[in-house]
């Protein structure tokens, strides 16, 4: 829960249940839902960026491997836009997390 954070008109929410996975890789049609036994074992964690206004739409899928973003993911595995990749700088910055997509 200390990944959590919102600024600039987005915010980042931490999935707590295996579901939430799964209904984000049909959502975007891409394949974070096999992602969950890795998420389980510990071996990387997903988070979500979404826009503050509407917290519960998905927007972009983020991988966490230990202190570095990894993948970044919207709607058919389109990559970040610019808004979308400053956002996650500052809260990169802000987490001591290395936004590397």
């Amino acid at each position: 829960k200390d990944l959590a954070y919102a600024a600039m008109g987005y915010c980042i929410v931490i999935p707590t249940e295996p579901r939430e996975l799964a209904d984000e890789g049909i959502n975007l049609s891409h394949c974070v839902g096999d992602y969950i036994g890795r998420v389980a074992s510990g071996e990387c964690h997903i988070l979500f960026l979404r826009r503050r206004s509407t917290p519960e739409q998905s927007l972009v899928t983020l991988q966490l491997s230990g202190k570095r973003i990894c993948q970044a993911q919207g709607v058919n595995r389109r990559n970040i836009t610019q808004q979308e990749r400053r956002f996650l700088t500052h809260w990169g910055k802000e987490k001591d997390i290395e936004i590397a997509v």
